[in-house]
């Protein structure tokens, strides 16, 4: 089952719970299995985990601050 690309609309497969083609994905330049594994033994592979998961929670709260802003905005502006 296939939705469209979240990005370009395109039929895209599922991605980390995203809709993805695989042009953009392509787009991504996403890390190959050696990069991760080169990046992790710089640090520890817990360090690392850690690392990412404390970046992955900054970006979802820097999104909701910016959605909740936007989302006010466009309150203020339909009343």
């Amino acid at each position: 089952m296939s939705k469209n690309c979240f990005n370009c609309g395109r039929k895209g497969q599922e991605f980390h719970g995203y809709s993805i083609c695989d042009s953009c994905k392509k787009e991504l330049r996403l890390f190959t299995n050696e990069t991760v594994e080169k990046y992790a033994a710089k640090f520890t592979k817990p360090a690392y985990i850690k690392d990412i998961k404390d970046k992955l929670q900054f970006l979802e709260t820097d999104l909701i601050k910016k959605k909740l802003k936007l989302l006010d905005i466009l309150s203020k502006l339909e009343k």
